[in-house]
């Protein structure tokens, strides 16, 4: 593919996503009052109007479909760039693995410092560790954000064999759709099995491979292109709401949202040459998105403890609507100290890298 692809600007739109899934997240955990709401016989406009206006933030999962999405796109670029499979899965360790690491110590850390507050769970059992490593699934309520990793750690050992040859593309994406189908009408809800490798093909390959998909045809895809941005914004905003009604009041299977945004995720793609963003605050954001998603939630399930343990006030007991905003900043402060200790050394360590190997005379041959 000879189109030049901005992807600082899909950095930005991975950003926009992370921070989604933290006030996702934030307004989950810290939300305004279940028992204010339940003592109320009939809501009053006020009351409906911010409930209505909270919904807005009701799309966490189908934010993390895409990242399924941007990471099934610029994984199939890298690997478009660079022949050696050794090569990209050594830098894609590199890339995911520390930070990933780093997070998880911290988590173990304040597990076993407070460990009244989830006692029932053993961070450091033997069994615990090995899924820790691993990217499973594992027990305990500070590691719920950990969830897709492995996915995309599955994704990442694929994606290799998938791009040698055209037509082993084309039969993986046939594969992912037939799978896909039959878990939408033989499963219910977002993810039909416990199994993670059956998961990940019935319920999750598809979404990386739209994204390689659209990249395989970003040139053939042009014509989604809107004349500017504005149009662009539109019809983002348009999508968003068409989809926020599907979910919260037509109650649609989650599964066909989340392949309506993975469908609305190559439209986002396709535009993103034309964005051109300048804002350092949105650049940063995308730069510090994958420290952002990894480490947000341990914050906010952090303040959930405090509250309850040492003030005695559960979700429940909340009754502003917008007190849950306060936790945001924190987020996003202690993953920007996670991004400059860890995240930002290895990505200052890959782009030397690069650079090296560009410059290499071996490479000019």
């Amino acid at each position: 593919m000879n189109v030049k692809i901005n992807f600082n600007d899909l950095s930005v739109i991975r950003g926009l996503a992370a921070l989604y899934v933290v006030f996702n997240h934030a307004r989950g955990h810290l939300f305004a009052g279940g028992n204010y709401l339940s003592s109320i016989k009939e809501l009053d406009w006020f009351d409906k109007a911010n409930l209505a206006l909270l919904q807005l933030t009701s799309l966490g999962q189908e934010a993390v479909i895409l990242f399924f999405v941007l990471s099934g796109f610029s994984i199939a670029h890298s690997l478009n760039r660079n022949g050696s499979v050794a090569n990209f899965i050594k830098n894609r360790f590199i890339r995911i693995y520390p930070p990933y690491f780093f997070s998880l110590l911290f988590v173990i850390f304040l597990a076993q410092v407070f460990s009244n507050w989830d006692g029932s769970v053993n961070y450091l059992s033997s069994n615990n560790i090995t899924k820790y490593l691993l990217y499973a699934k594992s027990d305990g309520s500070f590691t719920a954000q950990y969830w897709s990793l492995v996915y995309e750690v599955i994704f990442y050992l694929l994606a290799p064999l998938l791009l040698i040859r055209s037509r082993l593309f084309v039969f993986s994406m046939f594969f992912s759709i037939v799978f896909y189908s039959l878990s939408y009408f033989y499963g219910s809800g977002f993810i039909t099995s416990k199994n993670i490798i059956l998961s990940f093909f019935s319920d999750i390959f598809i979404y990386f491979m739209i994204g390689i998909y659209t990249y395989n045809n970003f040139s053939k895809l042009g014509k989604l292109k809107c004349k500017n941005k504005t149009y662009f914004y539109m019809i983002c905003i348009l999508l968003f709401m068409i989809i926020l009604v599907m979910k919260k009041i037509l109650a649609f299977d989650p599964k066909l949202t989340s392949l309506l945004v993975a469908v609305s995720s190559i439209f986002i793609i396709v535009n993103v040459n034309n964005l051109d963003v300048k804002s350092k605050g949105l650049i940063f954001l995308g730069e510090i998105s994958y420290s952002l998603y990894l480490n947000h939630f341990v914050v906010i399930v952090f303040a959930e403890n405090v509250l309850y343990y040492y003030f005695n006030v559960a979700r429940n007991d909340m009754n502003s609507y917008y007190l849950w905003i306060l936790i945001i900043p924190f987020c996003i402060m202690f993953s920007m100290v996670m991004w400059y200790l860890v995240e930002r050394n290895c990505n200052v360590y890959l782009h030397k890298k690069r650079v090296a190997f560009r410059a290499s005379p071996l490479n000019k041959i």
